[in-house]
């Protein structure tokens, strides 16, 4: 266990470099200020890994991981070179100063909760959520890190050597998908030598515990102009919400979403940045540059983080219009007539997208309506949301910070980013149609993406509100204070008890009263995840695979699988070169015609010719059945909802049992076989 957890934490540190380090020199190109410079840093890496993997794909090289770290490495410090061509890098204008030592409680405060309710919930640090987005992120991390093939516009479960040999069911050619975060972790992967489900575990730590944090700072420091107590409330809350980062652990799971939004803090405050320069004549090269590099970074994560970007950057953007052109005397008129023009070429630039054909599988996704209007409201002002579990208490901040922000004639665009978001759910929960589509349909009309976006939202707006409690606290305590009393104290003591507040998992409450906070089902949804009994891919599975690759040694033939028994997860987490290694990766156009027959006669390969040569063609010399008693049976871990298709889609496979010709036993346990195709 020792060992363990010494490469989980030479992991994370990987991970974080491979962040930072790259990006750091590149940011320092745009932007004089260090810290600054740092906390973009993972933004504009992100978007140089993915163009040195295209790169090195498109020129055929297969690359090592440390090729790909290099590479970066050198063409971010390349860039650096040159931040004093010109007018060097940019002045971030933030009334007073950025002060560094702000941003270590959010790194501690973010690495301690997520030590705490995520890495705390796993049953080792090699297990992994078994939901249904999991087969394809561990698959796709392990061939990325086995194959060599670090280009996001070549993506596949694949490596290119298996897809040559024949193993894989489709017949089409790799695609497009947004994998940086995948490239990330898979160099862990492959620099490591461990398992795709322990580099995963990793990386989501890195992205959670970190770069999540130190994003939200930054932009903390920008919305409130330096105020350093505003900026310690938020520390507090920036991983309060459920729906965001939590809810994307346990649904999906949605990880390549989840790292996107997790640098769209950053993303909004480069946006600002770069309006404010133009609204003061100052725009150059160096902003066409950064806005270019952000686009790149945010569309190789998840293209629907740009959208999210305009979303919640768009009042900001009009506020911070409307006020420097003021400022330089510009007539109210004329403010008003730009910024209709800017809301209008949004908002022209949004419907085309929205009728683009690519987009078109994507925006028209068939959620159904979930719940009801009043229903909904309610989930809203309780940021109950998705869960189902109310979050009383920072329902509460949030909507103190909104009235302070309306009193005070003050960041009122942070109440209109969070009226935006909130409308967005609404629509999205209690409607299917046209408008539901184009409001919600760059995020797949998923109500869990549009909470998330609700919980980026009021992060800034429950720091304030947390604010004013302090402050309102501290006049309380200024009137009753004796001389010398400490000022900081019950400004601190307030934190500490929000803290508790916010982050406890009620434990003997909700033994006795049976109801749970909202960070108490949060660890019971991640404790399930981890639990062994919760497994569709059990644990005496595993083990058998292990023993079963032991068996098959090097010989390079594929291992015929039906994905439901649990050998989805095969491939990701133990290296078995299964052949079908997502849940629905057949059917359809693309999937070869020696696929199809093998999934539905491979049973009769001792009597027909066409199935011997489909097994010929597809490279494969092994079948594995991890649940051969099939639905019903004591010991089956099929999954109840997706048994039927092991039975009517598979039924060459599933048919095979010990007497059937052509088949020679190789390993047997309790339901657990695997075969060795005899011809």
């Amino acid at each position: 266990m020792g060992g363990c957890v010494t490469t989980f934490i030479s992991l994370v540190l990987f991970v974080a470099i491979v962040l930072y380090l790259p990006g750091l020199f590149a940011a320092s190109f745009f932007f004089r200020d260090g810290i600054v410079a740092i906390a973009v840093a993972p933004l504009l890496s992100f978007a140089l890994l993915a163009v040195i993997g295209v790169f090195f794909h498109s020129v055929g090289i297969s690359s090592e991981w440390w090729m790909l770290v290099i590479s970066t490495v050198v063409l971010s410090f390349i860039v650096f070179l040159f931040r004093n061509v010109a007018t060097g890098p940019k002045e971030v204008s933030i009334a007073s100063g950025i002060d560094w030592r702000t941003v270590i409680p959010y790194v501690l405060l973010g690495m301690l909760i997520t030590g705490i309710f995520f890495v705390g919930s796993l049953a080792g640090f090699s297990s992994f959520a078994q939901l249904f987005d999991n087969a394809s992120h561990l698959n796709s991390i392990k061939a990325m890190a086995n194959g060599g093939n670090y280009s996001i516009l070549a993506f596949d479960s694949f490596t290119g050597e298996e897809l040559g040999s024949g193993i894989s069911p489709s017949g089409a050619s790799t695609h497009f998908y947004p994998a940086a975060w995948h490239l990330v972790t898979a160099l862990a992967c492959a620099a490591f030598g461990v398992s795709a489900a322990f580099a995963e575990n990793a990386s989501l730590f890195v992205m959670v515990g970190v770069v999540f944090p130190v994003s939200m700072w930054l932009l903390l420091v920008k919305v409130f102009e330096g105020n350093r107590k505003l900026i310690l409330c938020g520390s507090v809350c920036t991983l309060a919400f459920s729906a965001f980062p939590w809810y994307f652990l346990v649904f999906g799971p949605l990880y390549s979403n989840l790292a996107a939004f997790a640098v769209v803090p950053i993303a909004i405050f480069i946006t600002i940045t770069v309006v404010e320069s133009c609204c003061l004549g100052h725009v150059g090269i160096r902003d066409g540059l950064i806005v270019l590099a952000m686009g790149a970074s945010l569309a190789s994560l998840q293209p629907n983080a740009v959208f999210s970007v305009v979303v919640l950057s768009a009042p900001f953007c009009i506020g911070t219009i409307m006020k420097l052109l003021a400022e330089r005397g510009i007539s109210i008129k004329r403010r008003t007539v730009v910024s209709i023009a800017a809301i209008g070429l949004v908002l022209i630039v949004w419907v085309l997208l929205w009728m683009a054909p690519p987009l078109s599988t994507t925006v028209t996704y068939p959620w159904p309506a979930i719940e009801g209007k009043c229903q909904a409201v309610i989930d809203v002002a309780t940021l109950a949301l998705r869960s189902n579990v109310p979050q009383l208490v920072l329902g509460l901040l949030v909507f103190a910070g909104a009235v302070y922000c309306i009193v005070k004639k003050n960041n009122r665009a942070l109440v209109v980013s969070y009226g935006i978001c909130a409308l967005m759910f609404f629509i999205c929960v209690t409607s299917d149609g046209t408008v539901r589509s184009l409001v919600d349909g760059f995020w797949y009309n998923d109500a869990y993406r549009i909470a998330a976006l609700v919980a980026l939202a009021g992060i800034p707006l429950s720091a304030i509100g947390l604010y004013v409690v302090c402050n309102s606290l501290g006049k309380l305590f200024r009137l009753i204070r004796k001389e010398g009393f400490d000022e900081s104290v019950p400004f601190l003591a307030v934190l500490l008890l929000a803290i508790a507040l916010l982050y406890s998992t009620g434990d003997v409450f909700s033994q006795k009263i049976g109801y749970y906070t909202p960070f108490g089902d949060i660890q019971n949804r991640l404790d399930w995840l981890g639990s062994s009994d919760t497994r569709r891919y059990a644990v005496d599975e595993e083990e058998f695979v292990c023993r079963a690759l032991d068996l098959i040694g090097d010989d390079d033939k594929g291992v015929l699988n039906i994905p439901y028994d649990g050998s989805v997860f095969a491939y990701g987490a133990d290296g078995m070169e299964t052949v079908y290694r997502g849940y629905f990766s057949y059917g359809g156009d693309s999937e070869k015609p020696e696929s199809i027959l093998l999934r539905t006669s491979l049973v009769d390969i001792a009597y027909d010719d066409d199935v011997k040569e489909a097994a010929r063609l597809m490279n494969v010399g092994y079948v594995l059945k991890l649940d051969s008693g099939g639905l019903g049976a004591e010991e089956s871990t099929l999954d109840d909802d997706q048994a039927v298709y092991a039975e009517s889609e598979f039924q060459g496979i599933n048919s095979i049992n010990d007497d059937t010709p052509g088949f020679d036993l190789v390993l047997s346990e309790g339901d657990m076989r695997l075969y060795r195709i005899a011809f």
